[in-house]
C-alpha cells in the first residue's frame, strides 16, 4: 500500500516512545518554559507526575515530529503525482511544524501532542477552486492508501479570519517496515493561488511586526483588513464573503479604501515586495530539504540546503534552541527553484496580493487609453501613500 522508491534509501527517524510518554511529553512543554528553567520549583510536580524531566520531554517532541517525515513525504509524492494528472501549473510542497508552534497550539487548545494532527503538512497551491474540487474528490472517493480522519471545507465555509484553504487529515498506512509509521498522520491543504497570495501576506506581515495575525494576535485593524481582502478575493473566485464582511462589493471596497488608508497598507506591502537574491549560489544542486530562518532584528531570510534529512533535522532542533530571535522552519520541496513558490511569506514575497489590493481600492478608470489609465493609477497609488504619510506624522503629533 505503500510506495516508498523515492525514500528508500534515506534514514527517517521512528517513534521510540509510546503514547503515555508522548502524552506527558506535551503535558510539560505545554508550560511556558524552557530547558534552562529546570529549577524552577513549579515544574517540581509536573515532572514528578509524568515520570520524566524537561530534557526528556524536549527529547521525546522532537522525535516524535521527525517520525513524521517519512508519512509526510509519501503523502506529497501521491500528491503531487494527482497533480500532474489535472494541473500543470500546480506547486506542492511540505514542512514539519515549528515546536514552537506545536507548544502554543497545546496552549490554546484542549489537546495533547499525541492527537495533534498536522505535525506534518502538505500543500497545493492550484490554478483555480475547479482544480481543488477535482484534488478533493480525488482524496474522498479514490485514495486508497490512507484512511481519511477528518474534511474540514475551509473554501465553501471560511474561517472568521478570512482564512480558506481545503484541508484533509490523512493517517498514514503502511506495510512491512513502514508500518511502524502508522500512528502519524499528515494535514493535505489544497488551496488557490489567490488563496494563498492572501495567506501569504498575513504571514508575512506577521513576521515583519512579530505578531502572530495568523493566530489571531496583531491589531484589530489589521485583522480586518485582511478580512475585507479575503472577501473581495471571494468575490472574484464566485466565493460567499466572510461572515463579517458588508454584503456588498461595493461596500467591502468602500471600507476597505478607508483601512488601507489608515494603516498605510500599499506603502508597506510595496516595500515588502523585493525580490530574494542569492539563489545562484546554490548552483544546480538538487536539494531536497530547506531551512529557512528568518531573522525578527534585520528582517532578512537565511537559507540552508540539506541532501538527507537527518542533517537537516540537526540543524533545525539546533536552531529552534539557539535562534530565540529567528522564525525557523524546515521545509521540503522538489527544489530550490520551487522554494519560493511554495513559502513567498518567508521572501517577504507579497506582490500578488499587493496588485489585488491595488486593484480593489483604486478609483474606477475614467479613460480607455491605456496611458492614460496608467498615469492615473500611478497617481493614485502616489496619493495614497501620501494620504499615509500624513496620517503617520499627524498621529506622531498626537
Amino acid at each position: 500500500m505503500f510506495d516508498d522508491s523515492l525514500v528508500r534509501e534515506a534514514f527517517f527517524p521512528v517513534s521510540e516512545y509510546s503514547k503515555r510518554q508522548i502524552v506527558a511529553a506535551g503535558k510539560i512543554l505545554r508550560e511556558q518554559i524552557r530547558t534552562e528553567d529546570v529549577s524552577d520549583a513549579r515544574l517540581v510536580d509536573l515532572i514528578n507526575k509524568n515520570g520524566i524531566d524537561v530534557f526528556e520531554a524536549f527529547r521525546i517532541a522532537h522525535n516524535w515530529r521527525d517520525s513524521h517525515m517519512r508519512p509526510m513525504l509519501a503523502v506529497r509524492n501521491q500528491l503531487s503525482a494527482k497533480l500532474r494528472t489535472l494541473n500543470r501549473e500546480s506547486v506542492s510542497a511540505a514542512r514539519l511544524k515549528r515546536m514552537h508552534s506545536i507548544r502554543r497550539k497545546m496552549q490554546t487548545r484542549p489537546i495533547t501532542l499525541y492527537q495533534m494532527q498536522d505535525i506534518a503538512g502538505c500543500r497545493a497551491v492550484v490554478e483555480s477552486c475547479g482544480v481543488v474540487s477535482e484534488m478533493a474528490k480525488f482524496y474522498e472517493r479514490e485514495q486508497q492508501k490512507h484512511i481519511i480522519v477528518n474534511v474540514d471545507d475551509y473554501i465553501t465555509n471560511p474561517k472568521a479570519d478570512g482564512y480558506r484553504s481545503h484541508h484533509v487529515i490523512l493517517k498514514f498506512q503502511g506495510e512491512g517496515e513502514a508500518a511502524a509509521y502508522n500512528r502519524q498522520t499528515v494535514e493535505v491543504q489544497l488551496r488557490t493561488k489567490a488563496q494563498h497570495s492572501w495567506a501569504t501576506a498575513v504571514e508575512a506581515i506577521g513576521l515583519i511586526k512579530h505578531e502572530n495575525i495568523k493566530g489571531g494576535g496583531g491589531t484589530a485593524e489589521w485583522r480586518r483588513f485582511f478580512e475585507l481582502m479575503a472577501s473581495e478575493i471571494a468575490y472574484d473566485e464566485d466565493l460567499p464573503p466572510c461572515p463579517s464582511a458588508p454584503d456588498e462589493r461595493n461596500l467591502i471596497r468602500e471600507e476597505l479604501r478607508e483601512v488601507s488608508g489608515s494603516l498605510g497598507a500599499v506603502s508597506m506591502l510595496e516595500t515588502l515586495n523585493h525580490s530574494f537574491g542569492g539563489f545562484e549560489k546554490f548552483g544546480n544542486r538538487v536539494a531536497r530539504y530547506f531551512l529557512l530562518q528568518f531573522d525578527y532584528k534585520t528582517q532578512k531570510l537565511s537559507i540552508e540546503p540539506f541532501f538527507e534529512f537527518s542533517a537537516g533535522s540537526e540543524r533545525y532542533i539546533e536552531a529552534e534552541e539557539r535562534q530565540t530571535d529567528r522564525n525557523s522552519v524546515l521545509v521540503e520541496v522538489n527544489g530550490i527553484a520551487e522554494l519560493k513558490a511554495a513559502f513567498p511569506n518567508y521572501f517577504l514575497d507579497v506582490q500578488a496580493f499587493t496588485e489585488r489590493l491595488q486593484a480593489a481600492i483604486a478609483p474606477k478608470t475614467v479613460s480607455r487609453n491605456p496611458e492614460v489609465r496608467q498615469k492615473a493609477e500611478a497617481n493614485w497609488s502616489q496619493a495614497w501613500i501620501n494620504d499615509w504619510q500624513n496620517w503617520r506624522q499627524k498621529r506622531r503629533g498626537d
